[in-house]
């Protein structure tokens, strides 16, 4: 089975760099960001602006609101 069914783009980048590093590049904490892989909880409407700006181009608006299943 595939650890990634049902994850988001956003979640995938998150698996990719690891909490510490995601944690470094999008300057949230580490807790938050192990929030949002496991889809524990979703940034606010508000912070995704500065998520995707802080990505440097990895990540889109589209990527938070993609369905589980594409």
């Amino acid at each position: 089975m595939n650890p990634n069914n049902g994850k988001t783009k956003f979640q995938k980048y998150l698996s990719h760099l690891g909490d510490s590093e995601a944690s470094k590049v999008l300057d949230i904490s580490i807790r938050a960001v192990k929030a949002y892989r496991l889809g524990e909880r979703a940034p606010r409407l508000t912070d995704i602006p500065n998520i995707v700006s802080a990505a440097d181009g990895s990540l889109s608006y589209a990527c938070f609101f993609e369905s589980a299943h594409e």
